[in-house]
């Protein structure tokens, strides 16, 4: 299979080969969206990644909005706070979200 081929010469995808590694990225997606449609199961870490990053996203914007409404506070405080929590929020929902689906066997 083509995923045998990535793991027998994985050296292109170090070497700066970009059509090697599209290749690669293709193929990683592709097997992915095979797994959630035909066997119902989410590959492990995708979706703590995900809702960490949306809580990152999330905690910096709500961050903002409320440096705009105290100005006389350190924006930049305001804004790493945010990201924190946020971060932190989106780890542990998508860790708990992983173990959910780790008890039912959907997640590999």
């Amino acid at each position: 299979t083509e995923g045998e081929v990535f793991v027998k010469d994985i050296a292109p995808l170090f070497q700066q080969d970009t059509l090697t590694t599209k290749k690669f990225e293709q193929w990683v997606d592709e097997s992915q969206k095979h797994l959630k449609n035909a066997h119902q199961q989410q590959v492990r870490g995708r979706i703590t990644s995900l809702y960490t990053a949306i809580g990152m996203a999330l905690g910096v914007l709500i961050a903002w909005l409320c440096s705009l409404l105290f100005p006389n506070q350190g924006t930049f405080t305001f804004i790493g706070l945010g990201w924190a929590i946020g971060m932190l929020a989106g780890y542990f929902s998508g860790k708990l979200k992983e173990n959910k689906l780790k008890q039912t066997n959907k997640l590999y």
